[in-house]
C-alpha cells in the first residue's frame, strides 16, 4: 500500500544520503590528494563521478517520493463513483 511504499522509499533516501556523503568526503580527499601530487587527476575524476551518481540517484528517488505522493492525492481526491447511474 501507499504507507509501505512512502516507508520503503525513506529508508532507500536515507541510505542514498549517506552513500553521497561518503562520495562527497571520497571527492573532497581525492583532491586533497591530486593537491598534494599523491595521485594523478584521474582518480579526482573518478571521484567526482561517483558523487554524481550518487546525487542523480538521490534525485531519481525524491522524484518517486514526490510523483507517489502525487498520485495517491490524485486518487483521494477522486469524486465518489455512483452506486447507480443517475436518470
Amino acid at each position: 500500500d501507499a504507507l509501505s511504499q512512502e516507508n520503503r522509499f525513506r529508508a532507500r533516501l536515507d541510505a542514498l544520503e549517506n552513500a553521497r556523503e561518503a562520495a562527497a568526503a571520497a571527492f573532497e580527499v581525492a583532491k586533497s590528494q591530486y593537491r598534494a601530487g599523491l595521485v594523478d587527476y584521474l582518480r579526482v575524476l573518478a571521484s567526482l563521478q561517483s558523487r554524481q551518481e550518487a546525487e542523480r540517484q538521490l534525485v531519481a528517488v525524491r522524484r518517486q517520493i514526490l510523483s507517489q505522493r502525487v498520485q495517491l492525492c490524485r486518487a483521494l481526491a477522486k469524486p465518489p463513483v455512483p452506486l447507480r447511474s443517475e436518470p
